[in-house]
């Protein structure tokens, strides 16, 4: 047998030298602008479970305003009108039900295109319904509006969401030890 060739892990270390020996390269500095502290937190960290279900319920509350045309008609609505106000709510339970607000590794854009345009219509239709049995009729024209802003303002909302964070993701370090090489002996 070749002694020269070792076949198991030994505990020894060897003596590097020439171009083994050299240190390892420092990481190179992030970018300036880039995303730190609290914003990294909110994008990246665990702040990414609050900004989520906020971003969408803020969202959500203000296509409620538009379709009302005004918050002062969002504040005192009118007895046909009311029951849009339960959208946000229903929206933000259905999103939760589907599980769009679990951590994922990787957001795809696409993969919640359906969830949220189902959970946006499904709480709409139920918003009509509640208004229907309520009234004996509903305001179909707020109703639509407040269907198709919330489609928007809940896709725009998780696009830009999806965008930031792949854009943190990208800029932070790969591990808490990623900024500090240590030469070993």
């Amino acid at each position: 047998m070749d002694p020269s060739h070792i076949t198991q892990q030994t505990t020894t270390t060897l003596p590097l030298q020439g171009e083994l020996s050299r240190d390892a390269p420092q990481p190179k500095a992030l970018r300036d602008g880039s995303f730190s502290g609290k914003l990294q937190w909110a994008l990246e960290g665990p702040g990414w479970g609050l900004l989520r279900p906020t971003v969408d319920f803020v969202l959500l509350w203000v296509a409620v305003v538009f379709a009302l045309e005004g918050l002062h008609e969002t504040l005192h609505p009118s007895g046909l009108r009311a029951p849009i106000l339960l959208l946000p709510f229903l929206v933000m339970l259905l999103l939760f039900l589907r599980g769009l607000y679990r951590s994922r590794l990787r957001v795809l854009i696409l993969d919640g295109l359906v969830p949220v345009i189902s959970s946006v219509s499904i709480a709409a239709m139920a918003v009509a319904m509640v208004g229907l049995f309520a009234n004996g009729r509903m305001a179909q024209s707020t109703w639509i509006r407040a269907w198709l802003f919330g489609l928007v303002a809940v896709g725009a909302g998780r696009v830009i969401l999806s965008v930031a964070q792949r854009s943190a993701r990208s800029r932070a370090p790969s591990s808490p030890s990623a900024l500090t090489y240590v030469r070993r002996p």
